[in-house]
């Protein structure tokens, strides 16, 4: 596809239910922070948008970024054996190199949220030759931390489960106890 958030913010638009997840082979057109390009190369890491429809006011919709952050942390630790750092606002990283990031988008009215879509990138994977050169930071995969491959599938479905009980987390309890497991 383009872009997973692009057909995640479609589908909001479109009245879908939340929970409906995107997720792509590859990317032609996924993008980071900042209108920054997200390299998205086929059959080596994992592309997916969550779209979900909090019941909060626009200002509180920055909290699913923590609670996409950490979501994401503890299914790269689990998948790596390794203990991986979230640097503010919405990387992941692996021995102090970018392993995923995170790309929360709202659409949003005064009264309320329409819907957040949680964009995430992990590279699972990739090899060092499929890096660009010309990185702003230094990047790499569980796969060349760990020293093998992940399933792919695997990944996604521990991502998936810790993103849902995080979630209902929020919904039920509030930001308090998503921002204690992001400190």
């Amino acid at each position: 596809t383009d872009a997973t958030n692009l057909r995640a913010s479609e589908l909001g638009d479109a009245g879908h239910a939340e929970g409906a997840v995107v997720g792509a082979d590859r990317q032609t057109a996924g993008k980071g922070r900042l209108g920054r390009h997200w390299v998205s190369p086929p059959e080596v890491n994992l592309y997916t948008s969550v779209l979900l429809r909090p019941p909060i006011l626009p200002h509180d919709g920055p909290q699913l970024t923590f609670l996409s952050a950490v979501a994401t942390a503890w299914a790269v630790g689990d998948a790596s054996g390794l203990s991986p750092t979230v640097k503010w606002p919405n990387d992941i990283l692996l021995d102090g190199k970018k392993v995923a990031g995170l790309l929360n988008e709202m659409n949003a009215e005064t009264e309320g949220v329409r819907y957040i879509v949680l964009g995430i990138g992990v590279n699972l994977n990739m090899e060092a030759s499929q890096f660009p050169a010309d990185l702003r930071y230094p990047a790499t995969s569980v796969a060349l931390e760990k020293g093998a491959k992940v399933s792919r599938l695997a990944f996604a479905r521990c991502l998936y489960r810790y993103l849902d009980r995080l979630y209902l987390t929020y919904l039920r309890e509030g930001f308090a106890p998503i921002v204690a497991e992001w400190e």
